[in-house]
């Protein structure tokens, strides 16, 4: 059979998703706790690796869910009505009577109008680079007068809640941002140890298997099963990355690096362009845990 890191191949485990690592993970310990063996020291081995099991939910499909994430997303849309109340308080002046109304409301326009399109969007990133232009015109008197307008429309109330909800926003993504870093290296901790027990418990069965005995046929039998297993999820793998390879090329028409040899090793961290993307994934499906 040769040596056992030729024979069950298990440098793949580490680009694995979060998911699969704990699928392959279960499939493997399971299928071999399921057959009777009485040798105690093997049984210690596979005792200390279903040891992991319990922590194989914290690697599946479901997000983390900060507390704070309810909140940021609250404050993020409230500050996204106010914005939007700013507008229209200057839109209804420019439709009244009163001359000097109508001129308040046209320098509160001007003012805002750069930043119609962002005013609407969800992602709390993009409404605090709003703001913060906003009140960088406002501060530098790019637009005369603006701070006259929103007082005497009553605005300039609603714009000072806007600055306070941006602060408290960004103080309450950098907690959370301190508190997901310390899970995910938590995580990371807990897939390495697993990864490292179920490497001891294959290697343990393959030397078992070449071990001539009463039991040698169980073991042999056990270990082609689950270097079948392994051979499955290494070919999931490979089809996922020449299928995102295939999309790549398609893409760019230009010739790519086998994603096979890039670097594949950070858990994924990060805000997208929409409110659904304030809640971080630390169980990340789309990037490993661990360095490969």
């Amino acid at each position: 059979m040769g040596n056992y890191k030729d024979y069950y191949r298990l440098g793949f485990i580490h680009h694995l998703k979060n998911v699969e690592f704990s699928n392959i993970f279960l499939d493997v310990t399971l299928k071999i706790d399921k057959t009777e063996l009485s040798d105690e020291h093997f049984l210690n081995v596979l005792s200390k690796a279903k040891s992991h099991i319990a922590f194989m939910s914290e690697f599946g499909e479901d997000s983390y869910k900060h507390p704070l994430t309810k909140v940021i997303r609250e404050q993020t849309a409230k500050r996204r009505n106010l914005l939007r109340s700013i507008r229209r308080f200057a839109e209804a002046a420019i439709l009244t009577e009163g001359a000097e109304a109508v001129v308040m409301g046209e320098k509160i326009i001007l003012w805002m109008e750069p930043h119609f399109k962002s005013l609407y969007q969800a992602s709390s990133k993009q409404q605090k680079n709003t703001v913060l232009r906003l009140q960088e015109t406002m501060q530098k008197g790019k637009v005369k007068g603006v701070e006259e307008a929103l007082e005497a429309l009553g605005c300039d109330k609603l714009f000072t809640e806007i600055i306070s909800l941006t602060e408290s926003i960004d103080e309450m993504r950098d907690v959370r941002s301190d508190d997901f870093t310390e899970m995910k290296r938590e995580l990371q901790r807990k897939r390495q140890d697993a990864f490292e027990d179920l490497n001891i418990l294959l290697s343990t069965l393959f030397n078992f298997s070449k071990v001539s005995g009463p039991n040698q046929d169980v073991y042999i039998s056990l270990s082609k099963r689950i270097k079948t297993t392994i051979i499955e999820y290494s070919a999931e793998l490979q089809s996922r990355k020449t299928q995102a390879r295939n999309r790549k090329d398609a893409e760019t028409g230009e010739d790519v690096q086998d994603e096979a040899t890039q670097s594949d090793t950070e858990l994924g961290l990060s805000d997208g362009a929409s409110e659904a993307s304030d809640e971080t994934k630390i169980a990340d499906d789309n990037a490993p845990a661990i360095n490969g």
